[in-house]
């Protein structure tokens, strides 16, 4: 039995319309996994695709265990379950090795409900924030040095007043 042509119409332009959001995310990526952490749907820009070394599509289907290094899928797997048992939502920074090097992701995690409302998985909101986290990391080795410089100065001009 054929949808009805406005049903359809509505139908594409509500697919149309929400592509149009998703393309308007910058270095966002969503992803939708089952109950076992396979990516069952997965929308990401070209843009992250080319810089990520993966395509978007060459991922769906795929379980997180197959994308990235143990430890990494390990700490996804084990809050995907979390969300799963116990219907909450969780946000967590991940860092995630792809084909095209090593990122820092902000990963929101929520249930993801089937018509009768049935947990089915869940629905991961990426963020990248490899640039933050880079910088974190500066500014964590520049205030080590100025701690090592005042240690330094402080230790010379002890010694300098007790030398008076």
């Amino acid at each position: 039995m054929e949808e009805p042509t406005g049903r359809t119409d509505l139908l594409r332009e509500r697919e149309a319309w929400l592509e149009s959001i998703l393309a308007a995310l910058h270095e966002c990526a969503v992803i939708v996994y089952d109950r076992e952490g396979r990516i069952t749907n997965l929308w990401v820009s070209p843009e992250q695709e080319e810089r990520f070394g993966v395509r978007g599509e060459e991922l769906v289907g795929q379980s997180v265990s197959e994308i990235v290094p143990p430890q990494q899928a390990e700490m996804i797997l084990s809050r995907l379950e979390k969300v799963v048992a116990s219907c909450e939502k969780f946000l967590v920074d991940v860092p995630t090795t792809l084909p095209g090097g090593d990122f820092w992701h902000h990963l929101s995690l929520s249930p993801l409900r089937d018509a009768d409302g049935r947990i089915t998985g869940a629905v991961g909101f990426t963020r990248d924030i490899t640039d933050r986290k880079q910088a974190e990391q500066k500014l964590e080795e520049l205030n080590e040095q100025l701690e090592d410089e005042v240690a330094r100065r402080t230790a010379t001009l002890t010694h300098a007043v007790e030398d008076l």
